[in-house]
């Protein structure tokens, strides 16, 4: 599978241009301009599996840090900050680790994200509205 069965390669690049600067990566802007924020939990369920590189069933640190190069392969790393914020945000049980049940989802809201460093409410904001259980099976 390709992230382009799943997502249109003009969404993808358009996405990747508004973030290509170190500590620009906003996620549900990103969700958004991307087209995932319009997925399926089964199409956000294959988009996943993609981005576990190990195929564990969840995301580390390790492998979030390359969440932008899983879209395109010459795309920058997530800074240590911006990885930090995004775990700290979908890391639903506090165990650094991202499962398919706390990844990605709806990014529907219209309320606007940033990765500045106040995660307490912006995280309790984001799992609230981009987060959904998607099972694994």
């Amino acid at each position: 599978m390709s992230i382009t069965d799943v997502l249109s390669a003009d969404d993808i690049a358009a996405a990747l241009q508004e973030c290509q600067d170190p500590d620009t990566f906003e996620p549900q802007k990103f969700f958004q301009t991307s087209g995932l924020s319009k997925m399926s939990a089964s199409q956000v369920k294959d988009v996943f599996r993609f981005i576990d590189n190990d195929q564990s069933g969840y995301l580390d640190e390790e492998e979030l840090k390359f969440f932008l190069q899983k879209f395109e392969s010459g795309a920058r790393e997530l800074t240590e900050s911006e990885t930090k914020s995004l775990m700290a945000a979908a890391d639903n049980d506090g165990d650094g680790k991202i499962g398919a049940d706390g990844m990605f989802t709806r990014a529907h809201s219209t309320n606007k994200f940033s990765s500045g460093s106040n995660l307490g409410d912006l995280g309790d904001e984001i799992k609230q509205t981009w987060l959904v259980k998607i099972p694994l099976s």
